[in-house]
C-alpha cells in the first residue's frame, strides 16, 4: 500500500520540475507543443507529496499509439487505466474528449513523477496551468488549500487510495475558484 505523506516544500522542487521539462521536451521533440511543471511541487512553498506532476501539451490524442512508443522509449511507464480528468462545470458545453488524456509515470529507478498528456488548449490542460498559477498568485487560496491537504493527509493515514480519492471530491470547489478567476483575468 502507497502511503499519503505530505512533506515540507522543497526548493529543489523547482529545479527538478525544470529538468524533467527538458527531458521530456528533448524526447519529444515536436510533439511537445509545450511542457508545463504543475502541481503543488509547483507552487513554491506549498506542502506536496514528494512526487513531480509534469503537463505536457500535444496537439491531438487521436491515435496515440506513436506517442505511447516515444514515452516508452524514453523510458516512461504508460498507465493504460487512465484515459481522462473528470469533467468541470464552468467551461459551458464540452465533450468527453475536451478531458482526455494519456498517463505515464517515472522511469524505472528514477525520482516519483506523474506526467499527464492532454490536448493544447483542451479544458483539462488550461485548468491545471490555470490551477497553478491562481495558487501562485493568491496567498489566500494557497493558505486554504494546503490546510486541506494536510487535513485529508492527517485523516487518511497512510492509504494514497483514499486520499486520492478524497481529494478528487474536496478539490472541486478549488477548481470552481479556479475558473472563476481565469475568467476574470
Amino acid at each position: 500500500m502507497q502511503m499519503a505523506i505530505l512533506c515540507p516544500a522543497k526548493s529543489i522542487w523547482d529545479e527538478e520540475g525544470q529538468y524533467w521539462k527538458a527531458r521530456l521536451g528533448a524526447a519529444l521533440g515536436q510533439r511537445a507543443v509545450m511542457v508545463h511543471h504543475i502541481g503543488s511541487t509547483a507552487i513554491p512553498g506549498l506542502p506536496a507529496k514528494d512526487v513531480i506532476d509534469l503537463q505536457v501539451e500535444v496537439a491531438t490524442l487521436e491515435n496515440p499509439e506513436n506517442l505511447i512508443e516515444t514515452f516508452r522509449a524514453a523510458g516512461f511507464v504508460y498507465s493504460p487505466s487512465i484515459l481522462g480528468d473528470c469533467s468541470q462545470e464552468g467551461f459551458g458545453l464540452t465533450s468527453k474528449n475536451d478531458w482526455a488524456k494519456l498517463y505515464f509515470t517515472e522511469p524505472v529507478g528514477q525520482r516519483p513523477l506523474h506526467i499527464h498528456v492532454r490536448v493544447g488548449g483542451a479544458p483539462n490542460a488550461l485548468l491545471a496551468v490555470w490551477f497553478r498559477d491562481w495558487l501562485r498568485q493568491d496567498a489566500n487560496a494557497r493558505r486554504c488549500y494546503a490546510q486541506m491537504k494536510s487535513d485529508l493527509a492527517a485523516n487518511c493515514g497512510e492509504e494514497l487510495e483514499h486520499y486520492v480519492r478524497r481529494k478528487e471530491v474536496l478539490m472541486q470547489p478549488f477548481l470552481q475558484q479556479t475558473i472563476a478567476w481565469a475568467k476574470a483575468r
